[in-house]
């Protein structure tokens, strides 16, 4: 019976772990998209500059 408890501790402290790391992957990618967005404006621009 406590060896059941242990183990269920154990998997919800593992499946606590994972689910923050997808937190933090999400709020990474979130973050890289906005610091895209501008980087690619920027980009587009500078080709229709070019193309004039």
């Amino acid at each position: 019976m406590k060896e059941n408890i242990l183990k269920d501790k154990a998997y919800n402290f593992v499946l606590q772990i994972v689910k923050l790391y997808q937190y933090l992957a999400n709020s990474l990618l979130e973050d890289c998209e906005e610091i895209q967005k501008p980087i690619t404006s920027s980009i587009k621009t500078a080709k229709i500059n070019l193309q004039k």
